[in-house]
């Protein structure tokens, strides 16, 4: 059985491996987006690329740094990809910032209002 972490553990273990100087906090996002997409693979096989276009929707934090990473290995397989910020790339910290500039560097980002949500399907 896989053991649930809360987000307080989680960030504790992160910065302990930050920390330990094995990996950086850049390297911790893009593992999280490339398990983000293999798992989505592995529970949907038929997902596979090429698919029609898909929505990301990504936060100004690292959680939104590692939505980035999903969308551009997507994209990279050749799904279309439209990707939304909900925030201000200004205040993004400094991981999530490389990432939604590599992103920038593949496509547009939209910017949604406040009042926009989303709903995965």
């Amino acid at each position: 059985m896989t053991e649930l972490l809360t987000a307080a553990q989680m960030r504790a273990i992160e910065a302990a491996a930050i920390e330990s100087g094995e990996v950086t906090g850049l390297e911790l996002m893009e593992r999280a987006g490339r398990g983000v997409v293999e798992a989505v693979f592995e529970e949907w096989p038929e997902f596979r690329p090429p698919r029609t276009a898909r929505w990301c929707l990504c936060g100004p934090g690292n959680n939104g740094g590692d939505g980035f990473v999903v969308a551009r290995l997507l994209k990279e397989l050749g799904w279309e990809v439209e990707v939304f910020l909900y925030g201000d790339a200004e205040g993004m910290p400094p991981d999530a910032r490389v990432n939604y500039e590599r992103w920038v560097g593949m496509g547009e980002v939209g910017l949604t209002p406040s009042w926009t949500f989303a709903v995965w399907v």
